[in-house]
């Protein structure tokens, strides 16, 4: 047995790796700078009404005096990813970026499949500035929770902007090397993959209980999504905007030649679309 050990841990795990990386739906791309180099971020937490006192770590930048806008990562990933967009805050619009249940260290990298309470946990942050609801933006994972929130808690949000988002479940896809890492080598995994193989394999079952609810979504809709994006297909655009109220539809932009990792390849281009719709729900 510890010979078969050996000769998996040797030979077969960088493979497992490799492979639960590319199959998880985000890598980690390096942010152009760093967090202590940055002026006017702020890092900080706030705590759950949970038994075990779940802390939620974010990042923020800018005053709420006009509005909110939350930022919502992908698998596996964290608060980070977004700090492109966290610098990029007016000064009167609050930016946050948070680490999504089960990517928090201090909580030690339990993972929490179900959408419903990945996005509980986030519900703190639905508060109005005055009248003002927050735009939630969400990429890959993270933007199948940003709609998830638009169905769990409708008219409490100004708008929801999913980007590169998966939402049918039939153009999910399990490998049986992702049961097999779960089962036999789930502490040689690198924590935040441990995390982000759990979530992707209760993804399915996840996308068909959403699909049921999809009726319930009232809020403005702008989906996001490469033609070239070889991770979440982007059949999944035509999809979703086929299954929802049209009227929540407020607009599906293709990018031409664009894979799956749009916040990074076109990170300006949506700081862009952010701004036209705090503008347009918000006021000047």
């Amino acid at each position: 047995m510890m010979d078969s050990n050996k000769f998996i841990f040797r030979n077969c795990l960088p493979q497992i790796l490799s492979s639960i990386r590319v199959i998880s739906k985000i890598g980690l791309p390096q942010p152009s700078f760093k967090l202590n180099q940055t002026k006017g971020i702020v890092q900080g937490s706030y705590t759950l009404d949970s038994a075990d006192n779940t802390k939620i770590q974010f990042i923020k930048k800018g005053a709420s005096t006009k509005g909110r806008v939350i930022f919502i990562h992908g698998t596996p990933g964290n608060a980070i990813n977004w700090i492109d967009f966290i610098n990029a805050a007016p000064e009167n619009i609050e930016y946050i970026s948070i680490s999504r249940l089960g990517y928090n260290p201090g909580q030690g990298f339990k993972p929490q499949t179900s959408f419903a309470k990945q996005v509980e946990a986030i519900e703190p942050l639905l508060e109005p500035v005055g009248d003002k609801y927050p735009i939630v933006v969400g990429h890959s994972m993270g933007a199948t929770l940003a709609l998830k929130i638009a169905i769990l808690y409708p008219n409490r949000v100004s708008a929801v902007v999913p980007i590169s988002g998966a939402f049918s479940p039939e153009l999910e896809k399990i490998y049986q090397i992702q049961y097999f890492a779960d089962k036999y080598l789930y502490y040689f995994l690198p924590p935040s993959y441990r995390v982000s193989n759990r979530e992707l394999l209760a993804f399915p079952e996840e996308l068909r209980i959403m699909n049921e609810e999809l009726g319930n979504i009232r809020d403005p809709i702008l989906f996001i999504h490469g033609d070239e994006d070889y991770l979440v297909p982007y059949e999944n655009l035509k999809y979703i905007t086929e299954r929802l109220p049209q009227t929540s539809v407020l607009d599906a932009i293709t990018l031409k030649g664009v894979d799956h990792f749009v916040i990074w390849r076109k990170t300006d281009f949506v700081i862009n679309i952010i701004r036209q719709l705090s503008d347009k729900f918000w006021g000047m």
